[in-house]
């Protein structure tokens, strides 16, 4: 509605009725399209952060988010597939996602004890995935095992298969 707001009241009936309710895949795929670019303000964003931080307390709700990012893991990404059939095609043997305490690299290459990262170009770009890239590559690396990190773009543009059969080589 174009200048009217909704009472507390009324916005109270909707949310509860709004509830529960289950979301199609195509009503998704709509409302992500209908959001791309937008942006929001630093108020909204800073609303988000305390609801996503508030929800990671409750009991239920990590759980729940714990469940679908195992779920999401178990996947991986179209990224992750693509470097996957690369060592399928090479006859390399790998493990996905090998837990080292407080990091999970997408591949472990058991044969010369390395692993793999795949860094796609959206989510490894932020200073605070830098930091964090780095300090995880650190790591692998003081624990005594080989890491290579593999750009999106070399997975798109067909190199990232030189650049496994170099680090297998190595």
């Amino acid at each position: 509605m174009y200048g009217k707001k909704h009472s507390a009241e009324s916005l109270q009936k909707m949310s509860m009725s709004k509830k529960g309710s289950i979301i199609t895949e195509h009503t998704k795929a709509l409302l992500s399209r209908i959001m791309s670019g937008r942006k929001l303000s630093p108020q909204t964003r800073q609303k988000i952060s305390i609801i996503t931080t508030n929800q990671w307390k409750d009991p239920d709700q990590r759980r729940r988010k714990l469940k679908g990012l195992e779920k999401a893991a178990w996947k991986g990404s179209k990224l992750e597939h693509k470097v996957a059939s690369i060592l399928e095609e090479l006859f390399i043997p790998y493990e996905r996602h090998r837990g080292l305490s407080f990091c999970i690299p997408d591949f472990y290459l058991p044969a010369n004890q390395g692993f793999i990262e795949v860094d796609g170009a959206y989510w490894h770009r932020t200073e605070k995935q830098i930091r964090k890239d780095l300090r995880n590559t650190k790591w692998i690396q003081g624990m005594g095992f080989a890491i290579l990190r593999i750009p999106e773009i070399e997975v798109n543009e067909g190199w990232a298969r030189q650049s496994i059969l170099n680090f297998i080589n190595k």
